[in-house]
């Protein structure tokens, strides 16, 4: 004879580990609202590069309050930092981004 009380751990164990799984996945395919600013300091750098706009000044526009911060996140984001970047585009390259998006310049 099976013990019910066994059998319910059991199913409680089974479907707490995934709903983990679950959550995991879902956490790849969210995109912050962090993402999002670096997505928009990404095309702004990309379509304000013959500007004579400084990158210090880009963080502010965007809504960083910090430069540092704000250089931090783009390079983990992109691979370079915003000088990188917009010297890059500026010489043809093509950039690969982080997180399967392409920008092809």
């Amino acid at each position: 004879m099976v013990d019910k009380s066994h059998c319910h751990t059991e199913i409680i164990k089974i479907e707490r580990v995934m709903i983990q799984r679950y959550i995991e996945q879902l956490k790849h395919n969210i995109i912050s609202i962090r993402d999002i600013y670096i997505r928009k300091a990404v095309d702004y750098i990309y379509d304000h590069l013959e500007e004579d706009m400084s990158i210090l000044d880009i963080p502010i526009l965007i809504g960083f309050n910090s430069q540092n911060y704000f250089t931090t996140q783009y390079k983990k984001y992109t691979g370079l930092s915003p000088k990188g970047f917009r010297e890059k585009k500026s010489d043809k390259y093509s950039i690969g981004i982080k997180n399967n998006i392409w920008l092809i310049l």
